[in-house]
């Protein structure tokens, strides 16, 4: 399955835009838990990026709404990192990607 090239282009952005986000917080004073959740956003966007090659993938779309939960109970300051990700949601459905 072709991800369109308006999709892709977009997403690998916005996934850009995450990664930055995520550096920023690692490099605050965070409770093992938001780190935790910030490594495991990593791992996220390697998978994205690496093996699925920014392909939709079911199983990737289905933790991005744990994450925006978990944001909120382990961070400080996430209304940035929060925005990127619901935009991440809304562009990451298996419609945009037939």
């Amino acid at each position: 399955m072709n991800t369109p090239t308006e999709t892709k282009k977009a997403l690998k952005g916005l996934v850009n835009q995450l990664v930055e986000e995520i550096r920023l917080h690692l490099s605050s004073n965070i409770t093992r838990e938001g780190e935790s959740l910030l490594i495991a956003l990593f791992y996220w966007v390697r998978r994205l990026d690496f093996n699925e090659e920014y392909e939709y993938n079911s199983s990737l779309a289905n933790y991005l709404p744990f994450f925006l939960e978990d944001i909120k109970c382990y961070l400080v300051r996430f209304d940035k990192l929060e925005r990127t990700i619901q935009e991440i949601s809304t562009l990451y459905v298996e419609e945009n990607f037939n």
